[in-house]
């Protein structure tokens, strides 16, 4: 009997229908009059019934082999990965990296605009913010308000602990198909990225995607092998919530139906489930009732807010595809190329040789750790033979759904991050790759200890028992290990060379608690202080530092010599600007005192301090 047929044939229709009705009114009610607080009750309620409805039904197959599921082990593993990945994600997170990136700024504002308001409309858009979903803003900063406050401290702790989630979730993705050490080895892989690690350790939210996407097709695939519909519909529900969060991260919706469409290539016989009547087309088509309920049901608010959003929303949406006009431009002033044209292929360039070429880096420049490719270069290696591996297997028919899901999903990514997606490789985006190159490589280190394996054993060799299985670990360790060190060099330049935002923002930090203390910078676009901008993010970005009762005030430094400046106060100021202003500003302040900015270049900051005050600590 097929999904479908089950939830049919049930004589207790009434909890499917409370929750279906619950959720149509629901849609009704905040499409027609806009949101209320008890929405999210009966939204929660809705998905609870149909859930409670669907966990009725015994699966086709049980969801676990009691004869091979040892949960004392089970729950080992997931202490491991938490034991070992705790301390490298969650480390002193406000000083690791040193270096601040704008994102952060903008992303810990937005989340304290989106939880100061006492019933904000979770299911919404942000039209200040690129009509992104408000609905992790509110997370992050309720989660942040709850520590002490909406800073970036606790922001990077929020993020970095979700990062540290996220490898337990991805543990049970790899479970659903593999024994536990190769599950274990696959999460600690992905934890171990260093992309993944240097961005979960910055106050952002893309993390998230991964876990989402872990959840999701974990519980599809979980589902479809077992016909179990609760499985299934926690899965739809999984890949619907990937609408409230980072935009790539929608692309599940899209791998959970060429998933799909794979199944119903390479798996009839297992759809047919051993009546040769059975149409597989039809028997996919039953399977995903469940899937298509919890994704509608978990979806829905967001959907008619999407629809009723004005037309420019979908402007930064259209900018992202290489295809569009809108997306050309964009990645023709992205790459300063000469035409569309030469942009277009710029881009192709870049994702296809992110993972072996280390000249590449990210270029969404949130983590810009130039000289490193997006993986190790010995991932960078295996990958390839994974692949190489998995492909064979499905042209020989050995292959499992698991194998179509991973092989097809990588390659979906890969070329739709080359050729159709701007701005490649961007490794905030590329974050939802991750679980298929960890995949692809522990199928290349099987291909190589298969191989050893079978030297051993032709030549008789005692260590076939052993030298496998210590080199796969050595090998896992090895990766693990190249990914901290690629880390520790972003870090190590951070602490170098310093950063133009991490090292003026920690300036002005140190001195918010004197409300009197003013910050003024002398700049312009044609006399910067900061790497990139304009005048008003500059000044947001130094007051995101500064106490509630501080000013900051940006000028150009033509007018330095008539600018008013308050005592106590700080100059921000270039090279440039203080070696032509510099002897002014000391005859008129001979009080004053010049401090380096530790950053890439020349950033200086004048200081005319409260003489009853004592002295401020310094930025190193």
């Amino acid at each position: 009997m097929t999904v479908l047929d089950t939830v049919i044939s049930s004589r207790r229709p009434s909890v499917l229908g409370m929750g279906l009705g619950i959720g149509l009114a629901l849609t009704l009610w905040y499409g027609v009059f806009g949101y209320h607080v008890l929405q999210i009750g009966l939204w929660l309620l809705a998905l609870l019934l149909v859930g409670l409805y669907l966990a009725q039904f015994p699966p086709a197959q049980p969801i676990w082999d009691p004869a091979k599921m040892n949960w004392r082990r089970e729950l080992l593993h997931l202490g491991l990965l938490a034991l070992v990945f705790i301390p490298i994600y969650l480390y002193d997170s406000a000083n690791i990296p040193f270096q601040v990136n704008t994102d952060e700024i903008v992303i810990t504002s937005m989340s304290r605009n989106a939880s100061g308001v006492r019933f904000p409309d979770v299911f919404g858009l942000m039209p200040d913010y690129f009509y992104f979903p408000r609905f992790m803003f509110s997370l992050f900063g309720g989660l942040t308000r709850l520590m002490g406050g909406v800073t970036l401290t606790h922001m990077r702790m929020v993020h970095a602990n979700f990062g540290v989630i996220t490898i337990l979730v991805a543990y049970g993705f790899f479970r659903a198909f593999w024994g536990s050490r190769l599950a274990l080895a696959g999460a600690a892989l992905l934890g171990s990225n260093h992309a993944l690690l240097g961005i979960s350790r910055m106050a952002m939210r893309e993390n998230l995607i991964v876990l989402v996407e872990c959840a999701a097709l974990g519980l599809i695939l979980k589902g479809v092998r077992e016909k179990n519909p609760l499985l299934l519909y926690l899965g739809g529900a999984a890949a619907g919530f990937s609408l409230y969060g980072y935009l790539p991260g929608r692309v599940v919706i899209l791998l959970g139906l060429l998933f799909g469409g794979m199944y119903l290539l390479l798996g009839r016989e297992d759809l047919k489930g051993g009546d040769p009547q059975e149409n597989p087309f039809w028997a996919l088509t039953k399977l995903t009732v469940p899937a298509a309920l919890g994704f509608f049901l978990m979806a829905a608010p967001i959907l008619v807010a999407t629809a009723t959003s004005p037309s420019v929303s979908a402007e930064y949406s259209r900018q992202q595809f290489l295809f569009s006009p809108e997306g050309q431009a964009l990645q023709q002033m992205w790459v300063n190329a000469a035409t569309p044209g030469e942009a277009v292929r710029r881009n192709i360039l870049n994702g296809l040789s992110m993972f072996n070429d280390r000249s590449q880096h990210d270029r969404g420049y949130i983590y810009p750790n130039y000289g490193h490719a997006f993986v190790d270069p010995l991932t960078g290696v295996l990958i390839w033979l994974g692949l190489g591996s998995g492909l064979y297997r499905i042209f020989k028919r050995r292959s499992q759904p698991q194998d179509w899901l991973c092989l097809s999903s990588f390659l979906f990514l890969y070329l739709l991050f080359s050729f159709v997606i701007t701005k490649a490789p961007n490794y905030t985006r590329l974050l939802v790759i991750l679980p298929f190159v960890a995949y692809l490589t522990l199928e290349g280190i099987q291909v190589i200890l298969r191989a050893l394996g079978g030297a051993l054993e032709r030549s008789g060799s005692r260590a076939r028992g052993w030298l496998p299985g210590a080199l796969g670990l050595g090998l896992v360790l090895l990766i693990g290990g190249v990914n901290l060190a690629i880390f520790g060099d972003f870090v190590q330049k951070g602490w170098k060379s310093g950063n133009d935002v991490a090292s003026t923002g920690r300036y002005v930090e140190a001195r918010k608690t004197d409300p009197n203390h003013h910050f003024y910078l002398a700049a312009s676009p044609s006399y910067p202080y900061f790497s990139w901008g304009e005048p008003y993010f500059w000044q947001s970005w130094i007051q995101f530092f500064a106490g509630r009762e501080q000013s900051a005030t940006v000028f150009p430094p033509e007018e330095l010599s008539t600018q008013t400046l308050e005592p106590p106060f700080t100059l921000f100021m270039n090279q440039w600007v203080w070696d032509q202003q510099g002897s002014d500003l000391q005859q008129r302040f001979p009080s004053g005192r010049l401090e380096r900015i530790p950053a890439e270049r020349g950033l200086w900051a004048f200081e005319v301090r409260d003489p009853q005050r004592k002295l401020y600590p310094r930025v190193h």
